[in-house]
Order: C-alpha cells, then sequence, then structure tokens
C-alpha cells in the first residue's frame, strides 16, 4: 500500500510500508514498523517492501579495538532506559563501518539502523547478537553505502523480534 509521509522541511516521500518517524534534534529518521529481522545471513529487501525498496541487513563480527576517536573520523550515538545506557553504536566515515557495542546483559540485542537522510526506501541494519561480552563488534558496508551522502543512524533495542527502545538519531556525511 502506498502512502505519503511528510518529513521535516515540508518535503513529501513515498512509502510502501508504514513508516514510523523519529525526530530528534530537527532530524526526521524513517523506520520500517517491521518486527526485526532474523539472526540469518545477509539479506537485502524483506518482501514487505517495494522492489525498489532496499533493505540492508548484516550480523555484527567480534573485533578487537574500538571506534576511531574523534568526530571527524566517527560519530556516535547512544540508547538510554530509565538512565541506565543500554547501546552504542557509531558510524565510521572511512571504510562506511558501523560499530554496534551491547552495554547490558540483560537477553536484548543492538541493532544500528541507518538510512540516507531523506530517504527512508534504503536502510541498512547491523545486529549485534553477541552480547556484553563481545565487547565493540562491527559491520562493514563500504561496497553498499553511497558516497558524499548524508546518513542518520541510531541505536535500537530488541528483545527477541520486539523493539524494545530506540536511541537518539545522529546525522553524518560519509
Amino acid at each position: 500500500m502506498k502512502r505519503s509521509t511528510t518529513l521535516a522541511g515540508g518535503k513529501s516521500v513515498r512509502t510502501r510500508t508504514p513508516a514510523t518517524l523519529l525526530a530528534t534534534g530537527g532530524l526526521a529518521l524513517g523506520l520500517l514498523s517491521a518486527t526485526a529481522p532474523t539472526a540469518s545471513a545477509d539479506a537485502t529487501s524483506p518482501s514487505s517492501t517495494s522492489a525498489k525498496a532496499e533493505w540492508r541487513f548484516k550480523n555484527a563480527k567480534n573485533v578487537t579495538g574500538q571506534p576511531p576517536r574523534g568526530t571527524s573520523r566517527a560519530v556516535c550515538t547512544w540508547v538510554h532506559v530509565r538512565s541506565k545506557t543500554l547501546g552504542k553504536v557509531c558510524f565510521e566515515r572511512r571504510g562506511d563501518r558501523f560499530w554496534v557495542k551491547d552495554m547490558r546483559s540483560d537477553g536484548k540485542y543492538i541493532v544500528m539502523r541507518a538510512m540516507y537522510t531523506g530517504n527512508p526506501q534504503t536502510l541498512f541494519d547491523c545486529r549485534d547478537f553477541k552480547g556484553k561480552r563481545a565487547g565493540w563488534t562491527r559491520c562493514g558496508f563500504a561496497n553498499l553505502v553511497k558516497e558524499n551522502r548524508r546518513i542518520s543512524f541510531s541505536a535500537v533495542v530488541y528483545k527477541g523480534r520486539e523493539r524494545v527502545a530506540e536511541g537518539s538519531t545522529a546525522t553524518v556525511m560519509n
């Protein structure tokens, strides 16, 4: 079903699935009102979206180290619930790397959800199923993310397939 959604600034976009807009600090991030993707291999375009829509997701891999320091190299945001930080996500411009850190041993997992600002038709998910003990995990989207585009992203917390919480939106130019 086609719907028209008006974003901040009055720009209207057409979507084929219901969208929930999260506006934080004047930014708008279109997030599908769908359940969490399953833990299967990398995939594109869930069946509920149009042929033009792209939903790219990867399972985060264990890594040593952490995102580079300094906002010129990586931009981060957190998800909090009742003054508790559940997770942190960062976007590293060089290599289009998505970093995810689960900060609680609570049976939930963290997903970094990103999109091109103003384009809810292309979503990127980096899912950390590894838990707190893994520390930082990472997904690489270097061959998939278009260069010189503004990317909005946030951390989303899931318990099973149910979305529990969502952090504030950060925006970065890659």
